[in-house]
């Protein structure tokens, strides 16, 4: 005689988390899930959450950064295939990024490290499980040489390359 047991009930997650191999499994950053749901949601691009999100009204931009898909990575830098990478044991790196005018990016991971970036046009990678944070650089005027003064010559005089030349009338 065969028993047939009845299949278990699926695990219900609260927001925030989704059914995982041992239970419930938060959400990564950048990613939400509401209550009940089977998986987590990616935050709308260029929008950011930390982990945990119960909504996509958690996901929000990063005043002065523009959210990119991946670590950071090329720009102005290419001898450096990291962007100018700094890496930390701890998540303060958007606060080194806010007061060093050098800072062009950077990301955090799992709240546990964080790593900044220098290379100017830098953007992510593609891979999905980071979130480069590209700084919104002012913008500069293009440096442009001042106009020369023009050279007034006296009369029997012109301008020339060094100066005022002597007309010399060729007969």
């Amino acid at each position: 005689m065969v028993k047939i047991l009845p299949e278990a009930e699926p695990e219900i997650c609260d927001a925030g988390y989704y059914p995982g191999e041992d239970g419930c499994t938060i959400c990564e950053e950048n990613f939400y899930s509401l209550e009940g749901a089977d998986s987590c949601t990616p935050c709308p691009q260029p929008l950011i959450s930390a982990a945990g999100a119960t909504s996509e009204d958690e996901c929000h931009e990063v005043e002065g950064y523009v959210a990119t898909v991946g670590a950071c990575r090329g720009g102005e830098a290419p001898e450096d295939s990291y962007a100018g990478l700094e890496n930390f044991k701890d998540t303060l790196c958007k606060e080194r990024c806010d007061t060093d005018d050098s800072c062009t990016g950077y990301l955090v991971k799992d709240n546990a490290w964080c790593e900044t970036y220098s290379s100017v046009g830098n953007t992510g990678d593609g891979n999905t499980e980071f979130t480069c944070m590209v700084k919104i650089l002012p913008e500069t005027e293009p440096e442009t040489e001042p106009e020369p003064e023009p050279v007034i010559c006296e009369a029997g005089y012109y301008p020339g390359e060094d100066g005022c030349t002597i007309w010399q009338h060729l007969v």
